[in-house]
């Protein structure tokens, strides 16, 4: 659907090495000529759920429960040599699409629920139509007043985010609007402070 949210979670033990099915062999070299680049992974996604640049993250991001570190592909091989990969595509395509990265040698219960967190942010996520000046921001949810929170918070909880950079705001903790919330903005745009 135009208005879905698409998220896709890899869970893997290696990394991504695609090539275009006429290649003869498969390798595990990163520096193949014939290796799918992750933007070309970004470029078909954008296509696929109508995203652009500017977008991107409100219509779908990539999350990746791998190998994600030395530490733990050193822990992995330790049980089983040579049978595993930093996942290092998989990382960056992650990374390009506002997803998250869990480790297999950590909680994959943590890994998910930081998945499922990360979701509901993004896809609470609203844009306005052009650039606020921040501090006067006012917003409500069904008439209670929500409150700003600073992009300086270690973790934001219970209010709303702006973010000049995409002109978007990100709501928060109790404050993530439940289907048919009214939600009223007020501001003054920067363009004419």
């Amino acid at each position: 659907r135009a208005d879905a949210f698409l998220s896709i979670i890899i869970v893997s033990d290696e990394d991504d090495f695609s090539v275009d099915t006429s290649a003869s062999t498969y390798t595990h070299d990163y520096q193949y000529s014939g290796l799918h680049k992750t933007d070309t992974y970004v470029n078909f996604l954008d296509n696929l759920t109508g995203a652009d640049g500017t977008n991107r993250s409100s219509k779908y991001n990539v999350n990746a429960i791998a190998v994600s570190d030395q530490a733990c592909l050193d822990a992995r091989n330790a049980e089983k040599p040579n049978e595993y990969l930093i996942a290092h595509r998989y990382i960056e395509l992650s990374n390009k699409t506002s997803g998250i990265v869990g480790s297999l040698c950590s909680d994959f219960g943590m890994s998910l629920s930081n998945i499922s967190n990360k979701i509901i942010e993004l896809t609470t996520q609203f844009y306005l139509g052009q650039p606020a000046v921040a501090s006067t921001l006012s917003v409500l949810i069904n008439g209670e007043r929500v409150p700003q929170l600073q992009a300086t918070d270690p973790q934001p909880w219970n209010g709303f985010l702006y973010r000049a950079e995409t002109k978007s705001l990100t709501f928060y903790g109790r404050y993530v609007p439940q289907p048919a919330a009214i939600i009223s903005v007020d501001f003054v745009p920067s363009a004419i402070k």
